[in-house]
């Protein structure tokens, strides 16, 4: 398993970059920083398509240096894993040639909703 520098965390799950919902904007910001191909990758259409990813430029040392997990949640009825915080880490992952990202899971249930009255 090949992923980016973070601090171990035994809630942290390594979910495998192609069954990650990939927006327009990620794949635009990877192909101007590497010669990644998308051959693979889910294309999530309902991601937001907005945002260049202007701080890509702020990873410098993206091989060495530690980042928090990225958050994801799954999306059943599409089987794939949609982002909910971390496309800047996503797209250095990719460019970078990583094949997991550690990620928190952001889960909702029926059970775990707040009441309203």
């Amino acid at each position: 398993m090949n992923t980016y520098n973070h601090n171990k965390d035994s809630k942290i799950s390594y979910i495998p970059i192609y069954e990650i919902g990939i927006s327009t904007p990620i794949i635009n910001a990877v192909k101007q920083i590497s010669n990644a191909k998308f051959d693979n990758y889910v294309i999530d259409s309902s991601a937001p398509q907005f945002g260049k990813l202007a701080r890509l430029d702020s990873f410098v040392d993206f091989q060495n240096s530690i980042y928090p997990p990225v958050v994801l949640k799954f999306i059943d009825h599409q089987n794939i894993f949609s982002i909910i915080d971390g496309r800047h880490r996503i797209a250095m992952s990719i460019a970078n040639n990583k094949t997991h990202v550690p990620a928190y899971m952001y889960n909702i249930t029926l059970s775990n909703l707040p009441e309203f009255i």
